[in-house]
């Protein structure tokens, strides 16, 4: 019978495999770019610190020494999670000079920006957040620009040729592969760590002033970066809701998305359920920020939820409660989402997601149209046919048509689609995937027309 079902969803991948639906997108991005310096996991670095003996339970979520840093990466590869941590001063300059880095455009807006300009996008508009020369000689060649209110008009300069005066921002991106053993086992997936900075993102006044005139152009709104507001982080917050009912009043039609990114404080975890979600119509999350937000919301402790998709659409369900109309889960092998549009629309998009995240981790960089016949032979993932059998149960209890979920991949009744993705083994780079894919699938989703019910 999964022959079978495999054999219908290589017939829907088929079927969107030359469609190009980001062309004439009109995006407005806030609010984080940043540098990535990337390298892989070796021999040499993991000699530099200390390997903990056992894997540890929980990780600090800031890494104030290097014993910190151990404990968290060790965490990561041996669970195969993608974790941020926080990290001070005296870590980032350990990292800085083990060197080997690769320089490349990062943070989730700049992520985004960059797979909408290569995609054909009509409108890239982004927040200038810490751009220095370099980041925004980063931004060669993109359609990103960056919107600038002047004299009560507002003026649009191409983001590769936008810097200002502040102190840039790096992230440190630790790659390893599925094997890789730094505590009791092998990474059972490939995935990365990220040492973050404890910089703040700054809010570009300007930008600010250009606001109200630069949503009406727009489809959506893509936020991503609270987990960088710093540790007096309520002025920020009040800021992105002022930025939200700003855009909202201009552009009633306008699509609020937020990614939710790692958030290692609790109290920002807090506030953004319950000061910043009940003012979006989307959220994108993987399968631990999922978890984290689940934790909030009553539910057992993330290690329960991750991994399997019943628990993550009962998480999925609590935040939409919150009146949040589209939630979009990532995770390795498949993608979740209840949305308010129609169940084939929402299926296209997701196909079309994970045939894009297929092809940027087998490429390494953010794909091309043309790219996008690499991801023929990638397979589908046993493990996102398995939980969509998983669903399928669920669903035959609920006496609700579980074997048009295995085939088509929807369920009209629960306003969920759920989609098994093709997974590359051994993927070249694994930092920017889940927000190529978040925003990949956002904005190729057809909405219906008209204000959101708010």
């Amino acid at each position: 019978m999964r022959e079978s079902i495999a054999r219908r969803w290589e017939e829907h991948y088929t079927a969107v495999s030359e469609e190009n639906p980001l062309e004439g997108v009109k995006a407005l991005l806030a609010y984080n770019s940043v540098v990535d310096k990337v390298r892989a996991i070796d021999g040499q670095l993991l000699k530099l610190l200390r390997k903990p003996e056992v894997v540890p339970p929980i990780y600090a979520k800031t890494a104030e020494d290097l014993d910190d840093l151990s404990e968290g990466l060790c965490y990561s590869i041996s669970n195969g999670l993608a974790l941020e941590v926080i990290c001070s001063p005296d870590v980032i300059r350990f990292l800085d000079e083990a060197g080997g880095y690769e320089e490349r455009l990062g943070g989730q807006v700049a992520t985004v920006a960059r797979l909408l300009s290569d995609f054909s996008a009509a409108s890239v508009f982004v927040h200038p957040d810490r751009f220095s020369w370099k980041l925004a000689s980063l931004y060669q060649g993109s359609r990103a620009e960056v919107p600038l209110g002047i004299g009560g008009k507002v003026e649009y300069v191409k983001a590769e040729e936008f810097y200002w005066d502040c102190s840039p921002e790096a992230h440190y991106i630790l790659e390893y592969p599925a094997g890789l053993s730094f505590g009791d086992g092998p990474a059972p997936r490939a995935n990365r760590f990220i040492a973050a900075p404890m910089t703040k993102v700054l809010f570009h006044k300007e930008w600010e002033e250009s606001l109200s005139k630069v949503s009406k152009e727009c489809d959506a709104f893509f936020i991503a970066g609270l987990n960088h507001m710093g540790e007096e982080y309520e002025e920020s917050f009040r800021k992105v809701r002022e930025h939200i009912r700003t855009a909202k009043a201009s552009n009633p039609s306008l699509i609020i998305h937020l990614e939710i990114t790692s958030v290692p404080d609790l109290r920002k975890r807090e506030a953004i359920l319950d000061d910043i979600l009940p003012l979006v119509d989307s959220v994108g999350v993987n399968e631990a920020e999922l978890a984290d937000m689940a934790f909030l919301l009553g539910l057992p402790r993330w290690e329960q939820v991750r991994g399997n998709a019943v628990y993550q659409l009962e998480a999925m369900h609590l935040i939409r409660a919150l009146g949040v109309r589209r939630v979009n889960m990532h995770t390795l092998g498949y993608y979740l989402a209840l949305s308010p549009n129609p169940v084939e629309e929402v299926r296209k998009s997701l196909l079309f997601a994970a045939i894009v995240g297929a092809v940027r981790a087998s490429l390494g960089r953010s794909p091309r149209p043309e790219d996008l016949s690499e991801a023929r032979d990638v397979p589908l993932a046993e493990r996102g046919l398995k939980e969509m059998e998983r669903l399928s149960e669920l669903l035959k209890l609920k006496d609700v048509d579980h074997r048009t979920f295995l085939r088509e991949g929807w369920c009209e009744e629960e306003s969920m689609v759920a989609v098994p993705t093709r997974v590359v083994d051994n993927p070249k780079y694994t930092v920017g995937l889940g927000d190529t894919i978040s925003g990949a699938s956002l904005f190729s989703e057809k909405w219906g027309k008209g204000p959101s019910p708010r």
